[in-house]
């Protein structure tokens, strides 16, 4: 399978919903109800993506069930559970039953969060989670989607930002740029496909340009605004990613203030993995700092990362993050600026999410919805490799 391929399916990071409250009144009860969640990670020279559901109870205690698949399994089943705790700022400890800890954090407006394994060399790993809400239709998925992801395959890795538009009957065509390590940059790759409906709220997406037999789990969040998408379906073709509707009107003043963010990818085309979890501030003039913690496979984890720089924000919520250090991403910022996704697409490979953390309430919030029996979730679900060592992948051991 081509790179090109691979980059009309991704979409990655984890989102929770949140209610509408007011960053010093967040717990437990933040994190509540049925809940989308896919993630990428690697550890001992393989790499894992996974596709799963989760069930919060408000009360400090999860369960999740789903499918991975790394570079010598696919459609692998697990299920778990543990204990999580929401801090009064938004930051979110996940405890899985089988021992370890995830670290993440809540983005007030956007209802979302996201999480990371950064604390140790041995495993890197980042996710979200989307809140769930039932039955979905391909015609809510119509309109115009701005994607960014990673994805590895044996003897290479790439990332990628595109757009794609699907059409109230599920087709789709998408336009993307990629950064191969082996293949090198590739800018405008054309693709096609369908979107189908899979049970319980989630999409299959299949038709891929050069490989239409492939198909790519995706789950649409209660409001409709975000799509996470996951390959658990093929062995060693490990696809994680996110979409973010888009929307016109931008200025620099769009991105303004504090973005929780993860990022996942590897300089050397997989010799070396890295895993980032923090904050990104924009001064709404085009000027931003970072900071947080990295995990590197051969540098070791928990290590402190801050930096600035400058970025690019066109009027369709296109863009570039520009780092003082020379690095360059791929910007593209939602219609209501809640989520920004970035990739690079001309050297290493690397992709992020960012979710925003409001000063103000967001106009209408989402929880997840909880059904009947919230331990076992009618819709499909999937999990992550036993070969990575995050949280989610620790519960389902």
């Amino acid at each position: 399978m081509r790179f090109s391929v691979l980059a009309c399916a991704l979409a990655a990071s984890l989102l929770v919903c949140v209610s509408a409250v007011s960053p010093d009144t967040f717990d437990d009860a933040a994190l509540s109800g049925v809940y989308w969640g896919v993630s990428v990670g690697g550890s001992l020279g393989n790499e894992a993506s996974a596709f799963w559901t989760f069930a919060f109870d408000g009360a400090g205690s999860y369960t999740n069930a789903g499918t991975w698949a790394d570079f010598s399994v696919s459609s692998q089943e697990a299920s778990g559970g543990g204990s999580y705790a929401v801090a009064a700022d938004g930051g979110i400890s996940f405890f899985p039953g089988t021992g370890g800890e995830l670290s993440g954090g809540l983005g007030q407006a956007a209802g979302a969060a996201v999480f990371g394994d950064v604390d140790t060399q041995a495993g890197q790993e980042i996710g979200l989670l989307a809140p769930w809400a039932g039955d979905k239709a391909v015609a809510d998925l119509a309109g115009t989607w701005y994607w960014a992801g990673y994805m590895a395959v044996a003897g290479d890795r790439a990332s990628g930002l595109g757009t794609f538009v699907f059409n109230e009957a599920g087709s789709y065509t998408c336009t993307v740029d990629v950064s191969a390590f082996v293949a090198g940059p590739v800018a405008d790759v054309p693709g096609s496909g369908t979107a189908a409906a899979a049970g319980g709220g989630a999409f299959l997406l299949t038709g891929f340009p050069d490989d239409p037999g492939q198909s790519v789990s995706a789950g649409l969040s209660a409001d409709n605004r975000l799509l996470v998408l996951a390959n658990t379906d093929e062995a060693a073709d490990i696809q994680a990613g996110a979409m973010v509707r888009a929307g016109g009107g931008h200025t620099l003043a769009s991105l303004q203030g504090k973005y929780r963010m993860v990022s996942y990818g590897t300089p050397d085309g997989g010799i070396t993995r890295q895993a980032f979890l923090g904050s990104m501030t924009f001064d709404g003039a085009g000027g931003f700092t970072v900071t947080g913690t990295l995990s590197d496979s051969l540098l070791g984890g928990d290590l402190d990362k801050s930096g600035s720089g400058a970025y690019t924000l066109d009027s369709r919520g296109l863009g570039t993050l520009d780092f003082d250090s020379g690095k360059s991403l791929a910007l593209a910022v939602s219609a209501d600026a809640s989520f920004a996704l970035a990739a690079r697409t001309h050297s290493a490979q690397e992709f992020a999410v960012l979710v925003k953390t409001a000063d103000v309430e967001p106009s209408s919030p989402k929880t997840g919805q909880v059904p009947d029996d919230p331990s076992t979730p009618s819709s499909p679900v999937s999990a992550v490799s036993e070969e990575t060592t995050g949280c989610f992948v620790r519960s389902a051991r």
